[in-house]
């Protein structure tokens, strides 16, 4: 397991966040969110263990410094007592794909290990820190089952005021989020069509380096898990059409203005 003293360094740039709001901190919008839902929910089930949750903080330090925000401001912190790293630059998130030697982005490649150690903090404060993540996962976890559910993940940004709800109906990033989510919970569900209007409202609506990364593991989990008959059948429209969109999605290319 992660010890304690990886959780509290300085986190690398990148949140992805969607806009500054008027109390001067990012807000999120549910793709965002449901990025990091997904990849914390490595095994589909929809529920989130606490150890789960907890090592993905600590593998993810602009989320880690989100939920320490929040955790801080409730009970009258200085958010920098609870993280030390800025959770605000524009850059793509990063995400541990499950080495315990290396992080890994969305799109798979090789990243310099983050070891999250603050060398100007002692242990004692370390663990200071480290429970009050415990504290702030109690406070998630509304319904007291154990688990965090993608209902109370999104509730949690909403009540405390860093989540970003579009005005427009219709709006593209709220269709991508539908998309990315069935990508994930209900993949066998999806069709060719689909998987080419993720490819190109990810091109038109989301900016070019997360648009590399936006649905790569969702559908590369969904080409290693198609079936011979999908896979090796050259003569099927359907299932040559739809291996490969899946390709152009899990390669991060498609169709866009923005590329």
């Amino acid at each position: 397991g992660a010890t304690v003293g990886k959780l509290f360094g300085t986190a690398p740039r990148g949140s992805g966040a969607d806009t500054p709001n008027k109390n001067k901190h990012l807000k999120y919008d549910k793709l965002r969110l449901r990025e990091w839902f997904n990849a914390m929910d490595v095994d589909r089930s929809g529920s989130i263990q606490r150890q789960t949750f907890v090592r993905f903080l600590i593998d993810n330090p602009v989320l880690r410094d989100i939920i320490c925000s929040i955790y801080a401001s409730q009970h009258g912190e200085v958010p920098e007592s609870c993280a030390n790293s800025r959770a605000g630059s524009k850059d793509s998130t990063y995400f541990r794909a499950g080495s315990k030697d290396s992080t890994y982005n969305r799109a798979g490649s090789k990243e310099s290990t983050y070891t999250g150690l603050g060398p100007k903090e002692d242990k004692v404060e370390q663990a200071k820190k480290y429970k009050r993540l415990i504290a702030a996962w109690k406070e998630i976890d509304t319904d007291k089952s154990g688990t965090l559910e993608w209902e109370e993940f999104v509730e949690y940004f909403r009540v405390n005021g860093f989540l970003l709800e579009y005005q427009l109906e219709n709006n593209p990033k709220d269709r991508l989020t539908n998309l990315l989510t069935s990508m994930h919970d209900n993949p066998e569900d999806l069709d060719a069509d689909e998987m080419e209007e993720f490819s190109a409202l990810r091109g038109n609506h989301v900016d070019k380096r997360r648009s590399c990364t936006l649905g790569v593991i969702e559908a590369s989990k969904i080409l290693n898990t198609m079936t011979p008959a999908e896979t090796e059948d050259p003569d099927n429209p359907t299932f040559v059409r739809r291996r490969s969109s899946l390709s152009k999605v899990a390669a991060g290319t498609g169709t866009g203005s923005r590329r």
